[in-house]
């Protein structure tokens, strides 16, 4: 059947349904419910400082158990062959996860994140494939309930640059979260998270990197 992650696996995208299983999945949004500390999400500046503009980007974060950490970095460590095959790059190290929450009105504008400003040293530059990981996923019938964990409405990945038309560039793809899913892409593709109009989106999110 061609759904659309085929559409996207088409375009150069590396997607794997059901990469987290759903007790996982549970065990994730449990632990979110339960966490103490919550941090807003920053972005780079010019300057490679990380800095909060909730104009840019509206997100919060938090930090899980260490066996949570452990059992997804296990997985993404796994995986990275297959992801050095299909984006043809040498990956030496993985930056961390972030366990992120767009709760109602959240959103990321378009951005690419590896920076390529010359005049200053990040990690960032070193970003060869993002990866994200959605816990739970986009509500699909507009009478089911998104105020709990569990589902939310809005939020759309969108991807800019897949397409050969540039018409069609601007507008835009997008793509609906399931619970579980990978999705990974070269680290220079222009996205965006559209403002989540209900519930919590919540998505763990890291990058691969190249050689210095």
């Amino acid at each position: 059947m061609f759904d659309q992650l085929t559409l996207f696996e088409r375009l150069g995208v590396f997607v794997v349904r059901d990469f987290l299983d759903r007790q996982l999945c549970q065990q994730i949004l449990a632990a979110t419910r339960q966490a103490q500390k919550i941090d807003l999400g920053g972005v780079v500046n010019d300057k490679g400082e990380s800095v909060v503009d909730e104009t840019l980007r509206k997100v919060q974060q938090t930090q899980l158990s260490q066996s949570i950490v452990e059992t997804v970095g296990h997985k993404l460590r796994a995986i990275a062959p297959q992801l050095e095959a299909k984006f043809q790059v040498k990956l030496v190290d993985c930056q961390g996860l972030n366990f992120l929450f767009y709760r109602e009105g959240g959103f990321y504008l378009p951005h690419q994140d590896r920076n390529f400003n010359e005049n200053y040293q990040h990690i960032n530059q070193r970003r060869r494939i993002s990866v994200v990981i959605f816990v739970n996923g986009e509500e699909q019938t507009e009478k089911s309930d998104s105020s709990s964990l569990d589902t939310y409405k809005g939020g759309e990945l969108m991807f800019y640059g897949l397409l050969k038309d540039e018409k069609a560039n601007k507008l835009g793809l997008s793509l609906n979260g399931q619970p579980g899913l990978f999705v990974a892409f070269e680290s220079d593709l222009m996205h965006e998270v559209k403002p989540v109009t209900a519930g919590e989106r919540l998505t763990i999110v890291s990058w691969f990197l190249g050689e210095e």
